[in-house]
């Protein structure tokens, strides 16, 4: 699964950033994925200014895996502590059988 093209767009009080999500393994369409939130005065200059690729590695990372696809590659930098949590989470899946096998 790759998870390319992010966009960021505030409008009034909403932050919405998008992304496209293809799929490498399946033979799934690519789609567009959008999260909306709140943009508050409190929110870090940096989150202001890019797109956040966690929710997406976050929605996205279950997915893959069920569906047996064998990596998700995202083209913007996402938090090293997520990325290590779902590594956990995997391995967690993983040891309970079979959550994780893709169905057919």
């Amino acid at each position: 699964m790759i998870i390319r093209d992010f966009a960021l767009k505030v409008t009034g009080d909403a932050r919405i950033t998008t992304a496209t999500v293809a799929w490498e393994d399946q033979d799934f369409p690519k789609q567009s994925l959008f999260f909306e939130i709140e943009d508050t005065e409190g929110d870090s200059p940096h989150e202001r200014n890019e797109p956040c690729a966690d929710a997406f590695l976050t929605g996205c990372s279950p997915l893959a895996a069920v569906h047996g696809e064998a990596r998700v590659r995202i083209e913007v930098p996402p938090c090293p502590m997520l990325i290590e949590g779902l590594r956990t989470v995997h391995a967690w899946w993983e040891s309970w059988g079979a959550y994780l096998r893709p169905r057919r």
